[in-house]
């Protein structure tokens, strides 16, 4: 179990730093400059999509260290 969580984080994990690449910065550095109005095309598809697969990776990222850290290891 443990590991299938730990896939799952690795997996959330990579998605969310391909995004930052992407745009230069972390997920809480680009809702700030969404709310400033500081992320050109911010309204278009792509950004708007991004925004959103973004903001659901960082809730899913939670959501597995959360699990992992109530999960009991092997040795146990």
């Amino acid at each position: 179990m443990q590991q299938e969580l730990a896939r799952r984080l690795r997996e959330c994990e990579r998605e969310i730093g391909d995004l930052e690449l992407k745009y230069r910065m972390t997920f809480a550095e680009f809702a700030e400059a969404w709310e400033s109005n500081e992320i050109p095309d911010k309204w278009s598809h792509q950004v708007e999509r991004d925004y959103m697969i973004w903001e659901g990776l960082e809730a899913e990222k939670r959501k597995w260290l959360s699990l992992l850290k109530r999960t009991p290891s092997r040795g146990s």
